[in-house]
């Protein structure tokens, strides 16, 4: 849960048939990130040292448009495709009880990319062709991560790997310029 910052480009607009209809394909990029705090809850403790969720999906769809007025076009849109993400590495470090005597650790993950289906629909207001404010719901899927672990306990250390699957959706709540 968070908020993300990111970017999109529509790289193809066609019009259809049919007046109003377009066939579009976009890209975007979002960054998200990691919630150090509940690693630290999680971990009892500690200190963390992340870096971002990256997400890309790229989608193709349909988006129908309707004037409402000489300068205000509302529109709507639906579209599927790929997402390919990128899941946080961290280091994590603090002091250990494990009932007996106290240890001190370090914890490292290093992720690979995840690819999965996505869709993303939402509606949007284009004011004067130019000022473009929409609300998005954009489902990623659930990627699968390959990640590489490394444990260090009192100077020992430990190496692994593992994998995971992580659901990835977000709404979007965008203004901008279309040019």
């Amino acid at each position: 849960m968070g908020f993300a910052i990111g970017s999109e480009v529509e790289l193809l607009e066609l019009p259809l048939a049919a007046p109003g209809l377009y066939w579009i394909a976009g890209a975007m990029v979002a960054f998200n990130s990691f919630d150090t705090d509940a690693m630290v809850d999680i971990m009892g403790g500690g200190s963390v040292d992340s870096g971002w969720w990256v997400n890309v999906p790229l989608l193709t769809g349909l988006r129908f448009e309707a004037r409402a007025g000489p300068k205000i076009t509302l529109y709507s849109a639906g579209l599927a495709g790929v997402s390919f993400s990128r899941s946080p590495g961290f280091r994590w470090s603090g002091t250990v009880f494990d009932g007996m005597n106290y240890h001190d650790e370090i914890l490292t993950q290093e992720s690979g990319v995840g690819s999965s289906f996505a869709f993303e629909v939402g509606s949007g207001l284009l004011i004067g062709d130019t000022f473009d404010v929409s609300l998005r719901y954009v489902n990623m899927g659930k990627p699968l991560f390959n990640i590489d672990t490394a444990l260090t306990i009192d100077g020992y250390p430990q190496r692994g790997s593992d994998r995971f699957r992580q659901s990835v959706s977000m709404f979007v709540a965008s203004a901008g310029v279309r040019f």
